[in-house]
């Protein structure tokens, strides 16, 4: 078991899909800034959201403060975000 201070290790968002596959859903996981997106605490919502775009992985909905601060700013539209199979994310809970 993890102490309370040691950080989980940083996977790619395909490792994690092939190691958990649809126990993912609900899931915590840290995400990087990409685009607009400004990283931070998201909470996984859908895996493989897309038959016609394999490439995102799964998608997530922001739950830190960067994302409202985001929408509130105009620079977001939606707290929803998908996940490329390249993207760096580290599982939190």
């Amino acid at each position: 078991m993890r102490s309370y201070y040691e950080r989980a290790p940083v996977k790619t968002a395909k490792e994690l899909l092939d190691e958990f596959g649809e126990g993912l859903i609900g899931r915590r996981v840290r995400t990087l800034p990409l685009g607009a997106w400004p990283g931070g605490s998201a909470r996984i919502v859908k895996v493989r959201p897309d038959p016609e775009a394999p490439e995102i992985v799964f998608e997530v909905r922001g739950t830190g403060q960067k994302v409202q601060n985001a929408i509130a700013a105009g620079d977001l539209e939606d707290e929803v975000m998908g996940v490329f199979d390249y993207e760096e994310v580290e599982l939190l809970a």
